[in-house]
C-alpha cells in the first residue's frame, strides 16, 4: 500500500510539472477559424438556389458541387499517411497548412462565378470544393487535436464543446451571406476565404507551443491499413453505430439540400435577403441543441439524449408531409410553421449527432480495455472516430443526390419527406438494438466481476 501511494504521489508531481500553455486567447482564434471553415463548408447547400444561378447552372447539376464536397472529406482519410510523413503528426502545423489551402480554395471558388462558360463552371467549381472537403477535413480535426494536446485534461470537455459549437455560431453569419450573395455570388467565398488564410497565418505566427517528440509506437497514420479497416467494422459494437451514423447522414443530406434557400424561395416566395434572415432559426436551433446538450447530456445519458432527437426528427419529417399534403391550406402555406419545422429539424439533427458522438467514445472505452499500450489506444480511437466521420461523409451524397432529382419547383418535398422520415426509423431501430446490446453488455460485466475497474457503457 506504501508503495502504491508513492507512485500516486510521483504521478500526481510528474502532472504538476506538465505545462499546460493553452490559454482563452487560443480557444477564440480556434473558434474563428472553425467559424469560417464550417460556414464555407455549408453555403453551397444553403443557398444552393441563388449560388447555383450564379453559376448558369440548375439545381441538379449544382447538386455536383455538394456531392464532390462530401466526396472530398472521404477522401482526406488516406491522405492521412502524407502528413505524418510531411509533419511528423504535427497537429498544429497541419492545422495552419490545410485551413490556408482551405481558403485558397474558397476564394478560387468565388471567382469561378466571374467566368461565362457554365459547363466549365460546374466542373472547375465540384474540382475546387472536393479539394476543399479534403482540407476541411485534416484541419478541422487537427484544430481539435491541437487543443487536446496543449490543455489540462480536466478541461478537455468544456473545450471541445467550445469548439463543436463554431458550426451553430457561423449559421449566425447566413444574414450576412445572403446581403453579399445579393451583391455578387462571390463575394462570400472571397470574404470568408480571406479570413480563414488570415486566421491560419495568425495561428502560425503567434502559437509558441513547444515542439514534442513523437513517440516510435504504432502510429495510426504509419500504420493505417485496410485489415485494420475491417477489423473496426466487423466489430459487433461498432458495426451498429457506424450503420446509424450512414442512414442520419443520409438523411441529413436530403434535408440540406432542400430546407434551406429552395423550400424558403420556391414553396413561400422569399428572397435572397429574407431567405438569410429567415434561416437564422437554423442558428437559433442549433445552438438551443447545444445549450441543452451541455446542460443535460451527462445527467439524462446520450441514449436518452438520441431518443429524445430521433423522436424529433420523427415529428419534423411528419411535418413536412403534412406542408406537402396540405400546401394549399392555411398549415401547408404558413410560413412560420415551416420555420418552427425548420427548428425542429436542426434541433434534433444536433442531439443524434453529439449523441453519436459520445456512443462511439464509450463504445472505444469499453474495446480499450483491452488495449495495453496508451499511444496504441489513442490511435485506435483516432481511427474509429475517423470511420465513423467517413460513414456520415460517405452517406451525406446519397441524400443529395436523392434530393436533388426529386425537388422541382414548388414540388417534391412529399418525396424529400418521406426519404427523410424512412431513414430516420431504420435509424432508430439500429439505436434500439444498439442500446439493447449494451444493457446486454453491462449485464455481463456486472454478473462476471462486480469489482472489476472496467466502466459500464450507460
Amino acid at each position: 500500500e506504501e508503495e502504491g501511494e508513492e507512485r500516486d504521489a510521483n504521478s500526481t508531481n510528474d502532472d504538476e510539472k506538465i505545462s499546460y500553455p493553452w490559454t482563452s486567447y487560443h480557444t477564440f482564434t480556434m473558434i474563428c477559424l472553425r467559424i469560417c471553415g464550417d460556414l464555407l463548408f455549408v453555403l453551397p447547400m444553403i443557398f444552393d438556389e441563388e449560388l447555383r444561378v450564379g453559376s448558369l447552372a440548375s439545381l441538379q447539376t449544382f447538386s455536383y458541387v455538394n456531392i464532390c464536397r462530401f466526396i472530398g472529406t472521404f477522401l482526406s482519410i488516406f491522405w492521412s499517411p502524407f502528413n505524418m510523413k510531411w509533419f511528423s503528426d504535427n497537429s498544429q502545423n497541419i492545422t495552419v497548412v490545410y485551413a490556408g489551402f482551405g481558403g485558397l480554395f474558397a476564394v478560387s471558388f468565388g471567382l469561378c462565378f466571374f467566368l461565362n462558360t457554365p459547363p466549365y463552371i460546374i466542373a472547375l467549381q465540384s474540382v475546387i470544393y472536393l479539394l476543399y472537403g479534403v482540407s476541411y477535413s485534416i484541419y478541422n480535426s487537427g484544430t481539435l487535436a491541437t487543443a487536446m494536446q496543449h490543455s489540462r485534461p480536466e478541461a478537455q470537455g468544456t473545450l471541445l464543446s467550445l469548439l463543436s459549437m463554431s458550426w451553430s455560431l457561423s449559421s449566425g453569419l447566413y444574414v450576412v451571406c445572403a446581403y453579399l450573395i445579393k451583391r455578387h455570388p462571390s463575394l462570400p467565398f472571397i470574404t470568408f476565404g480571406a479570413l480563414l488564410m488570415a486566421f491560419a497565418g495568425l495561428i502560425h505566427a503567434t502559437y509558441n507551443f513547444p515542439v514534442q517528440a513523437t513517440p516510435n509506437v504504432h502510429n495510426l497514420y504509419q500504420h493505417l491499413n485496410l485489415r485494420q479497416v475491417i477489423n473496426v467494422i466487423k466489430d459487433d459494437f461498432y458495426c451498429i453505430v457506424f450503420a446509424i451514423s450512414f442512414f442520419v447522414g443520409v438523411a441529413s443530406g436530403a434535408n440540406l439540400t432542400v430546407l434551406g434557400s429552395p423550400f424558403l424561395h420556391d414553396l413561400y416566395g422569399l428572397d435572397v435577403t429574407l431567405v438569410g434572415w429567415a434561416l437564422m432559426v437554423i442558428f437559433v436551433g442549433e445552438l438551443s441543441s447545444n445549450l441543452y446538450m451541455v446542460a443535460c447530456i451527462e445527467k439524462q445519458g446520450f441514449f436518452a439524449t438520441a431518443a429524445l432527437g430521433m423522436v424529433l426528427k420523427i415529428t419534423a419529417a411528419v411535418c413536412l408531409l403534412a406542408i406537402s399534403l396540405f400546401r394549399d391550406a392555411t398549415f401547408g402555406s404558413n410560413l412560420v410553421v415551416a420555420l418552427c419545422t425548420l427548428f425542429v429539424v436542426f434541433f434534433a439533427w444536433e442531439l443524434v449527432f453529439v449523441s453519436l458522438l459520445a456512443a462511439v467514445n464509450h463504445a472505444v472505452d469499453i474495446k480499450e480495455q483491452n488495449v495495453n499500450h496508451e499511444n496504441s489506444a489513442r490511435s485506435h480511437k483516432r481511427l474509429v472516430f475517423m470511420i465513423q466521420f467517413v460513414a456520415i461523409s460517405a452517406a451525406k451524397p446519397i441524400g443529395v443526390w436523392f434530393a436533388s432529382e426529386v425537388w422541382r419547383h414548388n414540388s417534391g418535398l412529399f418525396d424529400v419527406g418521406l426519404f427523410y422520415l424512412a431513414n430516420t426509423l431504420v435509424a432508430s431501430v439500429l439505436y434500439c438494438i444498439y442500446y439493447l446490446k449494451v444493457m446486454k453488455h453491462n449485464a455481463r460485466v456486472t454478473a462476471l466481476d462486480t469489482d472489476s475497474e472496467r466502466s459500464p457503457l450507460i
